[in-house]
């Protein structure tokens, strides 16, 4: 795997930067990441808990991923990387950038462009996919935090388990989807923010 770290060394936190790439390695191995796709990965230290965003992006053909350093701390350890968290946000990372590498997404927005109900939708269907390959996630958490974009509606839950089941076939369908069920939204945020890494 053609794989870059930013920091090549951690001097803020307490991360060991060959444990991160290790953890990417694996997990990229799992989900089926292709080995031809360069990945560049960046993980702000400065940003601990509770500021979490990340931010996925491709450029040139290359995938870029960034990340708050909260995003994979240890709740209990402060500045300590947290590697059941680690695997999940990496894994949730690739997924998505190999959505962006699909020409079925080329006309999906940018992270930090997307809605509430949009990104939720896409976490969901990412989520489904990283369960499935092995990566230990959060339903019970994903499903409320979902619920908070996109309503806790019978319709909700159905379409929950339909992108939970299996990939979002475009951005077409995720995007109409979401538009269908923003209206239904309780809250405006959840809690993940995504222009973070913009206003750095």
């Amino acid at each position: 795997m053609r794989l870059s770290i930013v920091p090549e060394e951690f001097t803020l936190v307490l991360y060991d930067a060959d444990l991160v790439r290790s953890t990417v390695e694996e997990v990229a191995a799992a989900v089926g990441f292709p080995d031809s796709v360069e990945v560049s990965l960046e993980v702000d230290e400065e940003l601990a808990q509770p500021l979490t965003g990340s931010y996925v992006d491709v450029r040139d053909g290359v995938l870029h991923l960034w990340y708050s350093g909260g995003n994979v701390e240890d709740t209990l350890r402060a500045r300590h990387l947290d590697p059941v968290r680690a695997r999940r946000e990496f894994a949730m990372g690739l997924l998505r950038g190999m959505d962006r590498l699909d020409p079925a997404f080329h006309d999906a927005p940018a992270d930090d462009e997307l809605t509430d109900a949009q990104r939720a939708l896409w976490d969901v269907a990412a989520e489904g996919r990283a369960e499935r390959a092995g990566i230990a996630m959060r339903p019970d958490r994903a499903r409320y935090v979902y619920r908070l974009a996109c309503g806790f509606t019978d319709e909700a839950d159905a379409e929950y388990d339909r992108l939970r089941g299996g990939a979002p076939t475009s951005w077409a369908d995720l995007a109409a989807t979401a538009q269908r069920l923003a209206p239904n939204a309780t809250t405006p945020r959840t809690g993940r923010r995504d222009d973070l890494r913009r206003r750095r």
